[in-house]
C-alpha cells in the first residue's frame, strides 16, 4: 500500500517536471500489480491519474483509453451516476477532446458535471476541472464566448477553494486569457497572464515549458 502510494505521488513529481513517459510508466506498473492485488478502487484512482497524464504529454488516444477503463471501474463499482464515475467521465470528455472528437466529448463532459453537482461536489476543485475542460472544448470549437462563461465559473471555485494560488489556476487564468474578446484583452490580458505566470514560476519553475508559454502569450499582450 505504503509502496504503491508512493509511486503514484512519484509518478505525479514526475509529471509537473514534464517527464510524462517516466511518470506513465510508473502508474502502468502500479496499475498491473493493482489488477493483480484486486484493489479495483484504487485502480480507478490511478487509470484517471495516468489518462490525466497521458493527456497532457500529448497522448490522447492513449488517455482515451486508460479513462475508459476507469470509467468502467467506477460504474462496475458505483454506478453510472456516482461522483468517483463523473472524475473518470471527466477525465474521458477531456482526452476526446484533445482527440479532436467535439461531440463524444462534449456528451461526457456535460453528464460528468451534472452528476458532480448532484452529487454535492458543485463547489469542488474537481467540478472546477471538468468547468475547465468544457471551457477548452468550448475554445478548440471557437465558442470563445461560451469558453469564458464556463472559464469565470473554475476560477471563482478555485479562488475560493486556494486564496492562496495554485498551479491549477495559473492554468485557468491562462485559459480565460485565450477566450477574451478583442475588446477585453486591452484590459485584462495583461493581469491574467502576469498572475498565471507567477503561479506557474512557484508551482512548476521558471523553466518549465507551461510557465514558458504563459509567458510568451503575456509578451504578446496589447498595451494597457
Amino acid at each position: 500500500g505504503e509502496t504503491l502510494l508512493a509511486a503514484r505521488r512519484d509518478a505525479r513529481l514526475k509529471s509537473a517536471e514534464g517527464e510524462f513517459a517516466a511518470a506513465l510508466a510508473t502508474l502502468e506498473e502500479v496499475a498491473g500489480e493493482l489488477r493483480a492485488a484486486g484493489q479495483t478502487q484504487t485502480l480507478g484512482y490511478t487509470l484517471v491519474q495516468a489518462a490525466n497524464i497521458a493527456a497532457a504529454g500529448g497522448e490522447p488516444t492513449r488517455s482515451v483509453a486508460l479513462a475508459r477503463e476507469a470509467l468502467a471501474v467506477f460504474d462496475r463499482l458505483f454506478g453510472p451516476s456516482h461522483v468517483d464515475t463523473a472524475f473518470a467521465r471527466s477525465a474521458l470528455g477531456h482526452a476526446l477532446a484533445l482527440e479532436g472528437r467535439h461531440a463524444a466529448a462534449d456528451r461526457e463532459l456535460e453528464r460528468a458535471l451534472a452528476d458532480e453537482v448532484a452529487g454535492d461536489t458543485a463547489t469542488s476543485d474537481f467540478h472546477a476541472d471538468t468547468l475547465e475542460r468544457r471551457g477548452n472544448l468550448r475554445l478548440l470549437e471557437g465558442r470563445s464566448a461560451e469558453a469564458r462563461v464556463l472559464l469565470e465559473q473554475a476560477l471563482a471555485i478555485r479562488r475560493a477553494n486556494s486564496p492562496d494560488g495554485s498551479r491549477a489556476m495559473g492554468t485557468t487564468l491562462v485559459l480565460l486569457e485565450q477566450a477574451l474578446e478583442e475588446a477585453e484583452r486591452r484590459t485584462r490580458c495583461r493581469p491574467l497572464l502576469e498572475e498565471a505566470t507567477t503561479l506557474l514560476a512557484q508551482a512548476l519553475g521558471e523553466r518549465h515549458p507551461q510557465r514558458q508559454a504563459a509567458e510568451r502569450a503575456l509578451a504578446a499582450c496589447p498595451p494597457s
